[in-house]
């Protein structure tokens, strides 16, 4: 493939690109570590719940307690959840025990949040950095047609075709970092709230079979 009459490897060789593809190889690598560590850690918090609310319900925290022990399961329902049956074996109070699982989903969500940062700078940069080798494409451009002489619509769509092909890849960058972004924030966003949701009501039937 050329471009302008250029061959596309030659122009991906070219200084103003080595920033862009540097950055395209960051945001793939963090994408892709993001996406198999959500995936590893998939679960599905109702169903979960579905299964797991009889034993609170019962009264019965010791099967609960072993029952969520043999769900070998790294999600982030499973930690929180650990924590409250934990609190509550120990005695502790229910507003103790809310702040300790609220606590503890702030943590795991944190870890879920690593290098979404690096996504969200790459989306900003990206369509900067194809800009400036653009602008500098143009530069260039301009610059020989001074120094030769030579113009015309040819010479000077060639130049501007060469020196757009940055902006491109650049917007390239910036579309896949949203996308992704975009949705591994939702996913975490949602998977927070159904926990939130699944601790309130976990508290509220603690609180029930221990005021009745």
């Amino acid at each position: 493939m050329t471009i302008a009459g250029k061959n596309i490897i030659d122009l991906f060789l070219d200084w103003t690109m080595i920033p862009l593809i540097v950055l395209s190889i960051i945001t793939l690598a963090f994408l892709m570590e993001r996406f198999f560590y959500f995936r590893s850690r998939k679960f599905n918090n109702w169903l979960f719940w579905y299964k797991f609310k009889p034993y609170i319900e019962s009264g019965d925290i010791q099967a609960a307690q072993e029952y969520i022990h043999k769900i070998n399961k790294d999600a982030m329902l499973i930690k929180v959840m650990k924590v409250g049956l934990k609190e509550y074996a120990k005695g502790s109070s229910f507003e103790y025990i809310y702040r300790l699982m609220e606590s503890k989903l702030l943590e795991e969500r944190q870890r879920y949040k690593q290098y979404l940062g690096i996504l969200s700078m790459a989306a900003a940069v990206g369509p900067l950095l194809g800009l400036f080798g653009t602008v500098v494409g143009l530069i260039r451009a301009f610059s020989n047609i001074y120094k030769t002489g030579i113009g015309g619509p040819r010479v000077v769509g060639a130049g501007i075709a060469i020196a757009l092909l940055t902006t491109a890849y650049g917007l390239i960058i910036a579309v896949l970092a949203v996308v992704f972004f975009n949705w591994l924030w939702k996913n975490l966003s949602d998977n927070t709230n159904q926990i939130r949701g699944i601790i309130y009501d976990f508290l509220n039937i603690l609180k029930m079979k221990k005021g009745g």
